[in-house]
């Protein structure tokens, strides 16, 4: 079914396919065996490695939403933290001043 429906995407003119939901190097390769266009994979936790799926015929990435659910779990915990205690959460990394974050939008 996948590789029907990345096939029939080909022909209607998508320059890439996604497949989003796969965490098998092997299931990968034999989806990228074949077909004329770059195939995005979703790495999933504990899935495979950037370097293996290279090899197996893969060239893009996405890591989906696990950097937004990161961000929002330090939120929370910070979150709780301050409204538990009254106090704010030392930051464990590098803390970004306000003008640092609008550079990233401009």
């Amino acid at each position: 079914m996948t590789r029907a429906r990345l096939s029939a995407y080909r022909a209607a003119g998508a320059d890439c396919g996604f497949i989003p939901g796969i965490d098998s190097q092997q299931v990968a390769a034999r989806l990228a065996e074949g077909l004329d266009m770059p195939l995005n994979f979703m790495l999933l936790d504990g899935g495979s490695r950037i370097a293996g799926l290279f090899e197996a015929g893969i060239s893009r990435f996405s890591q989906g939403p696990a950097p937004f659910l990161g961000a929002y779990a330090a939120l929370l915990h910070a979150s709780s933290h301050f409204l538990g205690s009254g106090r704010e959460v030392q930051a464990e990394a590098k803390e970004l001043s306000f003008a640092a974050v609008n550079d990233l939008f401009v």
